[in-house]
């Protein structure tokens, strides 16, 4: 009612891009292995390594709360009835959050993101017209490749983090129970 949509959306971008900051900062003052001065440890071994948490302990919780900027940032962009303050905003939340993403190696909050670009594009397109929605339909996995190509070849952490994906998926690996219930839902 009466614009209450654009604070509730502003808010909550908001404080999602605060927290991608906080997480940018950790990283960039190599202060993974705290969160809001608490350390972040089990029993003596480092749970999660240089991964940073912004202000959650574990980084995929984290990198799955950004996730969901990036795609609300989008559509505030280039939907009009959002008003200049907000679209100026998810702007901005693109620029940051998804850096933020990259950097806690969280492979579910990449897919989340590179999944909800997608649909947040391919349904902006298709509120514009229906061949805009085929051409993106078509454009998307070919982008998605060609970043995750672009990754592959220039990104040691990304690098890291799918071969990593690959030993679980071959051998078992030591999170082996990912595998196990990734089959379960098929």
């Amino acid at each position: 009612r009466r614009g209450r949509w654009r604070i509730v959306i502003g808010l909550a971008l908001f404080l999602i891009t605060c927290i991608a900051l906080y997480g940018l900062v950790q990283y960039l003052t190599d202060s993974a292995d705290q969160v809001l001065n608490l350390r972040r440890e089990l029993e003596g071994d480092r749970l999660y390594g240089d991964r940073i948490s912004g202000t959650y302990f574990c980084p995929n919780h984290y990198a799955n709360l950004l996730a969901l900027a990036p795609p609300m940032a989008l559509a505030l962009l280039l939907l009009p009835e959002a008003g200049a303050f907000l679209r100026i905003f998810g702007g901005f939340a693109l620029v940051v959050v998804p850096p933020a993403l990259y950097v806690s190696q969280s492979r579910s909050g990449w897919i989340g993101l590179g999944l909800g670009l997608a649909v947040t594009a391919c349904l902006l397109a298709l509120r514009r017209s229906r061949r805009t929605f085929w051409i993106l339909l078509i454009l998307i996995p070919v982008l998605l490749a060609g970043t995750a190509a672009f990754l592959w070849k220039s990104s040691a952490i990304f690098r890291n983090r799918v071969s990593a994906a690959q030993v679980e998926l071959v051998d078992g690996g030591s999170a082996g129970f990912r595998v196990k219930q990734w089959r379960d839902t098929l």
